[in-house]
């Protein structure tokens, strides 16, 4: 039984870290301060 509780709270955790990195991920895209960086590789 103990393991079944580990493995749920290892998914549950899993899938809240990956959440959250998309957000960020998302947050990232649209902050205005990416756009000089991107195009910098560009000159």
């Amino acid at each position: 039984m103990r393991i079944a509780i580990a493995a749920l709270v290892g998914v549950l955790l899993a899938s809240g870290a990956s959440f959250g990195v998309v957000q960020m991920a998302n947050a990232s895209q649209q902050d205005p301060v990416i756009e000089p960086l991107y195009n910098y590789g560009t000159k």
